[in-house]
């Protein structure tokens, strides 16, 4: 479990912040989407999307599989 977890955080890390605003919007989804989705509020998506903030912990991991998904379903 912890393995999956340092991958996706590892993952997310080398997208940029405005790279990962762009996969999102690729794919129409909304930061609220994204959020309710991962169980989070929009200003932390906003935060990870504009680099005030690293995606770390659960909430971090869980945005990281979320986000290689859209983008995965997007290529």
């Amino acid at each position: 479990m912890y393995a999956m977890v340092s991958i996706d955080l590892a993952w997310v890390r080398k997208v940029t912040p405005q790279q990962r605003e762009t996969i999102r919007e690729q794919a129409r989804i909304s930061r609220e989407m994204m959020a309710r989705d991962i169980g989070c509020g929009s200003s932390v998506i906003f935060r990870y999307e504009k680099g005030h903030r690293e995606p770390t912990g659960r909430t971090g991991a869980d945005y990281a599989r979320l986000l290689r998904k859209i983008k995965e379903a997007t290529e």
